[in-house]
């Protein structure tokens, strides 16, 4: 039987973000709240600087349809005050970032659908749809963005703990391109550097370390300011959620009737908050 994963994807990714930031020279995640790992609403993390925010403004949106609330919390100052800091002072962004984390189970034994590729335990999770489509029209998009996908190489929550406490999260933590994954159902590997399979045709994937990734497309990218980004991101989420799903036809009425209350800048920070909130794909901006 499967080892079932004893913690929840956002828990691992909010170790991964605070990961990304000390890879790169500046990043922010402009979509989500981080309060409840770094103790507040809003960070930039600039080398050897910490720039905080804190004026937010809660919007709660309601689908009617599914007769949910979102509970979405937009900060106009963020975006502002990011702008007004000195260019000498800011290095320029360069890559848009979206990772799908994922929880993994542990395959254990002879019985293990994959074992005789692997013939030891191996972790494997699922390629969910319609999101899956979702990070690959994003993946296709013009000016890509690196789209991929995060796992660790663990499944107890014991160790997430002590990973919370290090700065070894990425040492135990395995990275796939979406885009390797086009026609795939299922992943599996077994550690941070091993190569990977997808399923049901068994493809073997070669490995690629997260620094290695974002460190080729930092190399080739220009600079831009911050709000480009923002609106390059924006636009990639907006060209992607375009699927008939019930989720993507919600998604867009949200967008559609909270446009109304937005500037620019402040509209394409809502999207991407939004897109988040219902897909679960953290958006990384990186410097």
């Amino acid at each position: 039987m499967p080892e079932e994963c004893q913690f929840e994807e956002d828990a691992f990714q909010q170790l991964i973000d605070i990961a990304i930031g000390q890879l790169a020279k500046i990043s922010t995640t402009p979509g989500r709240v981080t309060e409840h790992v770094l103790g507040f609403d809003s960070a930039y993390f600039i080398k050897g600087e910490l720039i905080r925010y804190f004026d937010q403004r809660l919007f709660d949106l309601r689908s009617r349809k599914e007769r949910r609330w979102f509970g979405i919390r937009i900060d106009s100052s963020v975006w502002k005050n990011l702008t007004d800091i000195k260019k000498s002072k800011l290095p320029p962004f360069k890559l848009n970032l979206f990772i799908q984390s994922k929880v993994p189970e542990k395959l254990v034994g002879k019985t293990a659908g994959q074992w005789d590729i692997w013939k030891e335990s191996y972790f494997r999770f699922a390629v969910r749809h319609p999101q899956h489509e979702i990070l690959l029209r994003i993946n296709d998009a013009p000016n890509p963005p690196v789209v991929c996908y995060a796992a660790p190489t663990f499944n107890d929550a014991e160790t997430l703990w002590k990973m919370s406490e290090s700065d070894k999260i990425l040492d135990h933590s395995h990275f796939v391109r979406a885009g390797k994954l086009r026609t795939h159902e299922h992943y599996t590997y077994l550690n941070a550097t091993s190569d990977g399979y997808g399923h049901s045709e068994p493809t073997e994937i070669p490995n690629e370390r997260l620094s290695d990734i974002i460190n080729h497309a930092l190399e080739s990218a220009d600079g831009a300011d911050f709000l480009e980004m923002l609106s390059n991101a924006s636009s990639s989420i907006m060209q992607a959620v375009s699927g008939d799903t019930p989720i993507e036809k919600s998604f867009r009425r949200t967008i559609s009737e909270a446009s109304s209350l937005f500037s620019s800048a402040d509209r394409d920070a809502y999207i991407v908050t939004a897109f988040e909130t219902y897909f679960g794909i953290r958006v990384t901006i990186i410097g």
